[in-house]
C-alpha cells in the first residue's frame, strides 16, 4: 500500500509522464560544455514543463475517471509527498504498460529519464472528489519554487 489514504477506495489509477531523455541529454550537454547558465534554465524549463503538464493531465484524468465513468477522485499521492517512501516509484512503474516510455529506476529509486514523475490517484464511487489534485504542504521539497509559491497564496 502506497498511503493509508489509498486504502478505502475501490480502484486506483497510476499515473506516469515524462519528457523522455532528451530533454536531460541537451542540459548534461551544456553542463558538460561548462555552459551552466544555459544547462540551468533548460533544466528549469523541462521542470517547469513537467508540472505544467501533470496539471493539464489532471484534466484529462479527471473527465476520464469522473465524470465518464462516474468515479470521483482522491488527491494525488506521489513518492516523497506525504512521507510517502520514494521507493514506491518503483511500484508506480511496474503497475503501468511501460514498454513505449523507456523509463527504469536507479537504485536509488529515481525514475530515469531524470524529467519523469509518478503519482497515483484513489478513485471511488462512494467518496467525494478531492478539492484540488495537489496540495504542495505535503511536499518534502522544502526548496521547490512551486512549493514557495504555494505558500505565497495561500
Amino acid at each position: 500500500m502506497i498511503h493509508e489514504g489509498l486504502s478505502k477506495v475501490s480502484h486506483l489509477v497510476y499515473v506516469v509522464l515524462t519528457l523522455g531523455s532528451e530533454i536531460s541529454s541537451f542540459s548534461t550537454s551544456y553542463f558538460e560544455q561548462k555552459n551552466f547558465l544555459k544547462g540551468m534554465m533548460v533544466d528549469q524549463i523541462a521542470d517547469q514543463l513537467l508540472f505544467n503538464a501533470s496539471d493539464d493531465f489532471y484534466h484529462i484524468i479527471r473527465e476520464e475517471i469522473y465524470r465518464k465513468r462516474n468515479f470521483s477522485l482522491t488527491e494525488r499521492y506521489c513518492p516523497d509527498d506525504y512521507y510517502i517512501p520514494i521507493q514506491n516509484q518503483a511500484i508506480i512503474l511496474e503497475r503501468i504498460d511501460n514498454y513505449e516510455l523507456n523509463i527504469s529506476i536507479t537504485e536509488g529509486y529515481m525514475y530515469n529519464p531524470p524529467k519523469t514523475m509518478g503519482y497515483v490517484y484513489g478513485a471511488d464511487q462512494n467518496i467525494i472528489i478531492a478539492d484540488k489534485d495537489h496540495d504542495c504542504k505535503f511536499c518534502s521539497n522544502f526548496e521547490c519554487e512551486f512549493r514557495s509559491d504555494f505558500e505565497k497564496t495561500y
